[in-house]
């Protein structure tokens, strides 16, 4: 939720899915669109990612996401994501 200076209220949305394809590999997508204020204008932003985590060992997982994001009237970013988690 955003209230802008003129009382102007703007909201937004996401959703999120996960899929457990087996017991080392999960996958996940989403999107959302919501309002973001940068130097003092707000746009609407839409976004939207997909993602695979992989359990490599008991305590290690490896995870890839691609991202999507657009600024109405602004830029688009479009980014991949590759982690290595080691748990302890």
């Amino acid at each position: 939720n955003l209230w802008a200076g003129d009382d102007q209220h703007r909201s937004g949305w996401s959703v999120r899915g996960d899929v457990q394809v087996t017991n080392s590999v999960k996958l996940a997508a989403g999107g959302a669109t919501y309002p973001d204020t940068e130097a003092g204008i707000t746009r609407r932003t839409r976004a939207a990612f997909v993602g695979v985590v992989i359990d490599l060992a008991e305590r290690v997982t490896l995870r890839t996401t691609y991202e999507y994001e657009r600024r109405v009237q602004s830029y688009t970013r479009n980014g991949i994501v590759l982690a290595l988690s080691v748990r302890f």
